[in-house]
C-alpha cells in the first residue's frame, strides 16, 4: 500500500508532548474515531481535494505491533505482494541493475496501446522520448520498458526531480514534478502537522516499483515510489511515500505514513493520501468522483486492516 492505495499514512500525536486526545480533529479525525480504533475497528473516508482532479483518502487502524515492525514491513518490497491489489513488486538498488526489474512486464493491453501511441495521444503515461524508443523497437516492448525503468531509476538517484521529464500522453504535457509540488501546497492537513519535515534528513530511504490492479474495469498500473522514513520524535515513525511515476491515471501522489505508540502497547497507524488523477478531470468527472466517494471508504478500511494484519505477522517474526 504505497502510492496509490499505498497512499499516505499518517498518525495522530506527531509532536512530542501531544496526547492522542489532543489530536482529535486531525485531518477530520475525532475522539470518537480513536475510540473505534481502540475497539479494533478500521476507519476509511474520502477527504476533499484541493485542486482539479485531486482527491484525498484517509484510513486508520490500531496495530498489535510496534514502530519497528512497521519500519521492517515497509523496507521489504516482498511484503507489498501480500495483497490482492499488488500483482508484482521490486526494489531498485543504487546503482540499479537488470535483476531489479526482472519481475516486471507490460500487460498485453499496454503493448497493444503502444502500437497506437503518439505524443499527445497515448494510452500510457510516457515522455515523448520514451514513445520514440518504443516506436523504434516493435516486438521488443518489454526490453525497452525494462531499460526505461532502469535509466529512470539511475537518473533519479543521481539528479532527483531534475531527471523526471513531463508526461506527453495528452495534448497538454503533464509536469509530474509540478503536480507533486502542488500536493505539498498549503492546505495539506498532514503537512500542517509536520512543519519542516520535508527538509529533514531521513534515517532510511528506498525506491520501489509495484504493479497494481484495483478492479472496476481499471487497467493494471505501474507505480514507482520513493519512500523515506523519519523519526520526528521518539514515539513517532513517519514514512513519506512520493510517487515518482505511474503508467496510468496518476499525475502525482503523495503518501505519508505516521505510526504512533498507543496507550497500553501497540501503535496507531493513520493513512492519508492526496493524489492528482486524470480520471477525475474532464466532462465525466462528476460521476467518476461520485463512484470514488461511494466505494473508496470501504476499500480503504479493508486495505489498512489487511496491512495491519501483515505488519502484525512481521512483528511476530521479530519476537
Amino acid at each position: 500500500m504505497y502510492p496509490s492505495v499505498v497512499l499516505l499514512l499518517v498518525c495522530p500525536v506527531v509532536a512530542a508532548g501531544r496526547t492522542v486526545a489532543s489530536w482529535a480533529d486531525f485531518c477530520g479525525l475525532t475522539a470518537h474515531d480513536f475510540m473505534k480504533l481502540d475497539r479494533g475497528e478500521a476507519i476509511g473516508r474520502v477527504l476533499p481535494g484541493k485542486g482539479p482532479g485531486e482527491i484525498g483518502i484517509l484510513g486508520a487502524v490500531r496495530l498489535r505491533a510496534n514502530k519497528e515492525a512497521v519500519r521492517v514491513w515497509y523496507s521489504d518490497a516482498r511484503n507489498f505482494k501480500d495483497s490482492k491489489v499488488v500483482l508484482a513488486a521490486g526494489e531498485f538498488h543504487n546503482p540499479p541493475g537488470e535483476p531489479d526489474v526482472a519481475g516486471y512486464a507490460l500487460t498485453a493491453d499496454d503493448i497493444a496501446a503502444l502500437g497506437r501511441c503518439r505524443p499527445g495521444n497515448c494510452g500510457l503515461k510516457l515522455t515523448a522520448g520514451e514513445m520514440e524508443r518504443f516506436a523504434a523497437a516493435p516486438g521488443k516492448e518489454n526490453e525497452v520498458a525494462g531499460s526505461i525503468l532502469l535509466e529512470m531509476a539511475r537518473g533519479y538517484f543521481q539528479q532527483g526531480d531534475a531527471a523526471l521529464a513531463p508526461y506527453h500522453d495528452h495534448k497538454v504535457p503533464v509536469d509530474r514534478v509540478e503536480a507533486y509540488r502542488n500536493l505539498l501546497s498549503a492546505g495539506n492537513c498532514v503537512l500542517e502537522a509536520f512543519p519542516g519535515l520535508a527538509g529533514n534528513s531521513p534515517e532510511q530511504e528506498n525506491l520501489f516499483w509495484s504493479v497494481e490492479r484495483y478492479g472496476f474495469g481499471l487497467k493494471a498500473l505501474l507505480n514507482v515510489t520513493h519512500a523515506r522514513m523519519f523519526r520526528p520524535s521518539p514515539e513517532v515513525l513517519v514514512v513519506w511515500a512520493k510517487q515518482v511515476r505511474a503508467s496510468h491515471y496518476y499525475e502525482g501522489s503523495l503518501a505519508l505514513t505516521v505510526v504512533l505508540d498507543a496507550p497500553g502497547g501497540g501503535a496507531y497507524m493513520v493513512y492519508v493520501n492526496r493524489s492528482r488523477v486524470d480520471l477525475l478531470a474532464g466532462i465525466l468527472k462528476g460521476w467518476k468522483r461520485a463512484l470514488v466517494e461511494r466505494y473508496a471508504p470501504g476499500s480503504v478500511r479493508r486495505e489498512v486492516a489487511r496491512i495491519g494484519r501483515s505488519i502484525e505477522r512481521v512483528a511476530a517474526e521479530l519476537r
